[in-house]
């Protein structure tokens, strides 16, 4: 039996490590964060590959207008300083690999219905996702490019939602409470056998073409393949192996409230005009997040960010004010300049492979990226001939 060492336990760790057991390699997952996932838990639950390419802002526009703190990007004049050569990438990145996300997430989509059709868990499923645009035109061309339903203002307005001129619905698309999906998952992986070690850290040991061992504390784990799912952090882990993928953390803020039991949002709803998902998961819990800061690690945000998410919310959502403020987290998305992720075997080793860099997408993903990192592990290559996109030797 093949082991697979896995450095990184948030979903896209685990759901590689999902496929992995399932056909037939053993697993050690490695995690350095304590708490609960951070990244995979602080976000809108939202599996939505038809939105896999909005909202409409680009790096350009936030380069142009969106510097300030009031808005949906702030980049800190320090994160310009120390990444302008990511900036620089990321403005001239190519368009043209928006096809390629949209079939990834729709084979991910396949995947999760797979998943949950399978095994029991309870994650707060809903089915059908909406996005609302303020200008009806710019609503009704979305729905024609992404072949979804058109829905005028009075429908968004019955949908709980306020100032918008249309939106488009996807009834196939689902939304899920992050938190229990991380938690149930990783329970489960620990029932099919997975050793999973949470607060360590790992350094990977080799030279080209392998890896030999990940140190974790005192103790040398061997393994057959290894693989980086870290997140934001995948590039600290790869650079001292003379790989240095370009993903920074674009931190993300998500705030839970309480709705007293009243249903405020009759469908997940991504405010496509701000970049904010907004997501009842069940009777009482109501999630918001913002779009992303560029701040590294930065844990902390500042009153006005959040005052700008709550003043957004007060204008859109009908009954906000039967919201009670539970808790708020902040989540580390690991993004590259071209906004794709990296998935595939590192350049100038055999064993070793990355799956990282799915920035806002790594729930929409993370099925479908978990699919083809064991196709790759077991040498069967994936009938996805658009995963040339995500090839990490584009970073070379």
């Amino acid at each position: 039996m093949l082991h697979v060492v896995i450095v990184g336990g948030g979903i896209i760790g685990m759901f590689s490590s999902y496929y992995l057991i399932r056909n037939g390699f053993s697993v050690t997952i490695v995690d350095k964060n304590p708490d609960c996932g951070e990244t995979s838990v602080h976000n809108a639950g939202l599996i939505v590959p038809s939105f896999a390419t909005t909202p409409p802002i680009d790096f350009a526009k936030i380069m142009l207008g969106y510097l300030g703190r009031q808005g949906p990007v702030y980049i800190s004049p320090g994160e310009i300083i120390r990444n302008a050569g990511w900036l620089l990438r990321a403005l001239r990145s190519v368009r043209g690999s928006e096809k390629a996300l949209i079939e990834f997430g729709v084979k991910s989509l396949e995947l999760y219905k797979d998943f949950f059709a399978e095994e029991s868990v309870d994650v707060d499923l809903i089915k059908g996702v909406v996005g609302l645009y303020i200008d009806a035109n710019i609503a009704a061309k979305a729905a024609r490019e992404l072949s979804g339903q058109f829905i005028d203002g009075e429908e968004a307005h019955r949908l709980g939602f306020k100032g918008f001129g249309g939106g488009v619905l996807f009834e196939e698309e689902l939304s899920v409470n992050p938190a229990k999906l991380f938690s149930q998952l990783r329970e489960k992986l620990s029932k099919m056998g997975a050793r999973i070690l949470i607060g360590k850290e790992a350094r990977l040991i080799g030279t080209p073409p392998r890896i030999n061992s990940a140190v974790v504390d005192s103790e040398k784990l061997t393994g057959d393949v290894f693989v980086v799912a870290a997140g934001a952090w995948s590039r600290e882990l790869c650079k001292p192996l003379g790989y240095d993928p370009p993903i920074i953390p674009a931190r993300g803020l998500a705030m839970i409230f309480d709705t007293g039991g009243a249903k405020l949002a009759g469908y997940p709803t991504l405010l496509e005009d701000y970049g904010i998902p907004v997501v009842q998961h069940n009777q009482n819990t109501l999630s918001v997040a913002g779009f992303f800061e560029l701040r590294g690690f930065q844990s902390t945000f500042s009153e006005s960010r959040k005052s700008w998410l709550l003043n957004i919310l007060s204008k859109h959502l009908e009954d906000q004010n039967k919201l009670r403020y539970v808790k708020e987290g902040v989540g580390f998305r690991p993004c590259t300049p071209d906004q794709l992720p990296l998935i595939g075997r590192v350049p100038r080793y055999e064993n070793l492979f990355i799956a990282s860099g799915h920035c806002r997408l790594g729930i929409t993903l993370a099925a479908a990226t978990g699919y083809v990192v064991e196709s790759m592990i077991a040498g069967k290559p994936p009938r996805e001939s658009l995963l040339w996109h995500f090839d990490p030797v584009r970073f070379v």
